[in-house]
């Protein structure tokens, strides 16, 4: 008997997996050629499919648009470069000021996200809600409307993340640093997936980042038993593309295989 299967396709954005993209990784674009296909040669074999769609509005903490140039910033520019880091303490002396946001909490974040060794990055902007660079490839799309037919009209399910704009996710499930009064993103999706599905393939963008955070989650979360994951996950390499090859991150997937019997391999052996 087939296994209940789910595939999770994280991130496919146009600005992550096109050469025009403006966070373009280099190899993502073959990834997702590859995901199309497999997503047709073995479509009958999967009974869901979840994508994420990274989402933001302009006005979003990590993009320039969200800050303008303080009092005591004695630089040019009236808003900040790519690859700028804003600290809690160049907000507090004023070098840089949040345009629309509240001022406090604005600290208070900047100060909890360091807190955990993380740093607020300025990136060129990705994902803006409705636009080309926030839309996937086409060939996945009409991949996807093709399973579709070829299940009897199942749809598949796209989940937005990244529209609060004073925070940034580190995957599907999570913020870098979550408040108290804010449920963990999409927990409801995660216990959903965990439980309800035997095998779960895991594909997209980018594998030493938002893929990274999100199998870290899934393997250490409160909301579902170890038994939930063990055995389930499987990695399909190919369909995975890092921007750093080297990060300390990747070692997730073979703590993965480890401890939680994940499978590493990639699509053509699947």
């Amino acid at each position: 008997m087939s296994k209940n299967t789910v595939l999770l396709v994280i991130d496919p954005n146009n600005d992550f997996v096109d050469p025009k993209g403006s966070m373009y990784i280099p190899g993502a674009d073959l990834a997702m050629e590859k995901l199309s296909k497999f997503i047709l040669t073995k479509g009958d074999e999967i009974n869901s499919i979840y994508l994420s769609q990274n989402s933001h509005l302009k006005y979003h903490i990590t993009l320039k648009s969200f800050w303008t140039i303080g009092p005591e910033n004695k630089g040019v520019d009236l808003s900040p470069k790519d690859n700028t880091v804003i600290s809690a303490l160049d907000v507090k002396n004023q070098v840089w000021l949040p345009q629309f946001h509240d001022y406090y909490k604005v600290v208070e974040y900047l100060e909890q996200l360091e807190a955990i060794g993380e740093k607020n990055i300025i990136r060129p902007d990705n994902c803006i809600y409705g636009s080309w660079g926030w839309c996937f490839p086409d060939h996945l799309v009409n991949s996807l409307n093709e399973w579709t037919m070829m299940k009897g009209g199942r749809g598949y399910s796209i989940v937005q993340r990244g529209l609060r704009r004073e925070r940034e996710m580190d995957g599907i499930f999570s913020y870098k640093v979550p408040r108290e009064d804010y449920k963990p993103a999409h927990s409801g999706l995660l216990v959903n997936i965990l439980i309800n599905y035997e095998r779960i393939l895991i594909a997209g963008q980018a594998k030493d980042e938002i893929v990274a955070n999100t199998i870290r989650t899934m393997l250490n979360n409160s909301l579902v038993d170890i038994y939930d994951v063990l055995g389930k996950l499987v990695f399909l390499d190919d369909l995975l593309t890092p921007i750093n090859h080297n990060s300390p991150k990747l070692s997730i997937y073979q703590e993965a295989v480890d401890k939680f019997d994940a499978i590493l391999t990639t699509s053509d052996k699947f």
